[in-house]
């Protein structure tokens, strides 16, 4: 509210700006942020200062203008956090692939944009990486950084995966029929413990849970059927599935019969 109320009354985004960080005794930096965030849609001048990233800024914004306008673009593809571990402390997430290059876990490749910087914590050093997508990142890591043979978490390209697919039949059973995608991501355990441990195999969310809220929409008021059905999703469906289709059935309680 203090952001949209500023940006109302100070169309200047310099000037705006400066009134937000000097307004003590508020949130100074989130709400400048946030009208900085609302003013550069419309400001016809540039900062007046440079600003760290402003490419990675400027491409974000025209894809997701191009999303808007209906269009396909690419993005980086995180790993799939029903599946991927993350480091166990900040300090892990920068290591180093065995071809040499560096690898921020979760966010791919990296090149150094300094040398390592000394830490208080014996150790430890900071240190600037810049990412394939363009973000800089002063980063946390070890005086010594793990080496690791491939890139961890990285989708494997063609290999097949179990993609469960809901169906009604003629009889208005709802079964589950398996099929096979080459499309789907993978993501590896990034810890020892993990990798020892046999992981489900993954698969895509449901290319269509339309028969299944068709079925339980059917059934709302017969509850054994809806039971059974709810069932048969936690039996053969991922986490995501068994989410996607419980968040689905909530609204479709919520609605009027």
């Amino acid at each position: 509210v203090a952001a949209v109320g500023l940006i109302w009354c100070e169309e200047q985004p310099e000037e705006a700006l400066r009134i937000a960080a000097n307004a003590i005794g508020t949130d100074t930096d989130t709400i400048a942020t946030m009208a900085g965030a609302i003013l550069g849609v419309v400001a016809d001048v540039e900062p007046p200062v440079e600003v760290l990233d402003a490419d990675l800024f400027r491409s974000e914004a025209d894809r997701m203008a191009q999303i808007a306008r209906g269009s396909q673009t690419k993005s980086h593809r995180y790993p799939d956090l029903l599946h991927w571990s993350a480091p166990r402390t900040r300090a892990d997430t920068l290591i180093r692939l065995k071809a040499g290059c560096l690898y921020v876990r979760g966010l791919g490749r990296a090149d150094s944009e300094s040398e390592p910087m000394s830490s208080p914590k014996e150790g430890f050093k900071w240190q600037w990486v810049r990412l394939e997508t363009g973000q800089t990142l002063l980063i946390k890591r070890r005086k010594d950084l793990v080496c690791v043979h491939e890139e961890p978490g990285a989708p494997q390209e063609g290999e097949p995966r179990t993609l469960v697919s809901p169906i009604a039949d003629t009889s208005g059973e709802l079964r589950f029929d398996a099929q096979e995608s080459d499309s789907a991501d993978s993501a590896d355990a990034t810890t020892p413990e993990l990798a020892a441990k046999k992981l489900p195999e993954r698969s895509k969310p449901p290319r269509d849970l339309q028969p299944v809220l068709d079925y339980m929409e059917k059934n709302r008021s017969n509850p054994e059927n809806i039971v059974a059905a709810l069932r048969k999703v936690v039996n053969t469906g991922t986490r995501g599935e068994i989410a996607a289709v419980t968040a689905a059935f909530i609204d479709l309680l919520r609605q009027p019969e």
